[in-house]
């Protein structure tokens, strides 16, 4: 995205991820067993944002916030995310990482080499209507994204959500293992 000096040139699709249960899990298994799985969490998203051309802007504990150029990239990094930890749980049953997603774009300003803006709100607050192992996106990161996207996004309705003054049409992306 830059330094935190510069802004950045155009509108950013900002993923947000957020670990659903975690803290449940760390009662039942204990900090040792969870610090393990998160471990786990942390490198598998890692890694699809280095895929997909995404860069990471903070890390939240049990999820992520991101941005990218694309709004392509940002729903095949999710995509991808939900299919590596869908896997991943099947193999471990007795602790599945189960996330949700949220996708929304806009423009953002530096702020301490973070970034800063309604629209990374908007991006918390789409992250937050999602439950384990869905990804939602909103018009306007739809609308950055091509048809392939489009075809695979079903609308779910208009969220009212806070901070936002105007209610935001909210999608839902398919994905399959």
């Amino acid at each position: 995205v830059g330094s935190a000096s510069e802004a950045p040139p155009g509108p950013l699709v900002l993923m947000v991820t957020d670990m659903v249960g975690f803290s449940t899990f760390v009662e039942r298994v204990g900090d040792v067993r969870a610090q393990a799985t998160i471990h786990v969490h942390n490198r598998a998203i890692r890694f699809q944002l280095a895929r997909h051309h995404g860069k990471e802007v903070t890390h939240t504990g049990d999820g992520f916030m991101a941005s990218f150029r694309s709004g392509d990239e940002a729903a095949a990094c999710a995509v991808a995310i939900q299919r590596q930890f869908a896997r991943y749980s099947d193999d471990h049953p007795d602790g599945p990482i189960r996330v949700r997603v949220g996708l929304n774009a806009g423009r953002v300003l530096p702020e301490e080499d973070r970034l800063f803006g309604a629209a990374l709100n908007a991006a918390v607050r789409v992250c937050g209507q999602a439950v384990a192992g869905q990804i939602l996106l909103s018009e306007s990161a739809r609308a950055m994204s091509g048809a392939a996207v489009g075809a695979k996004a079903r609308p779910l309705g208009t969220y009212a959500l806070k901070g936002c003054a105007e209610a935001v049409p909210i999608y839902e992306l398919a994905w399959s293992v």
